[in-house]
């Protein structure tokens, strides 16, 4: 839905801060580890934009 939004640029949806976000998931490439060195996951970064205030 994120991606239809976008390329209709239909910003109309916001009317005021914090009323629509875009939000994207992407898994890092790199490994989490723990202080005995044991791998424990990868990471996510998360990034939030809102679509009023940009």
């Amino acid at each position: 839905m994120v991606s239809q939004l976008h390329k209709q640029n239909d910003y109309s949806l916001a009317d005021y801060r914090n009323s629509c976000w875009f939000v994207d998931f992407a898994l890092l490439d790199i490994n989490i580890a723990d202080l005995t060195g044991s791998v424990i996951e990868k990471p996510y970064l998360t990034t939030i934009i809102d679509i009023y205030s940009k």
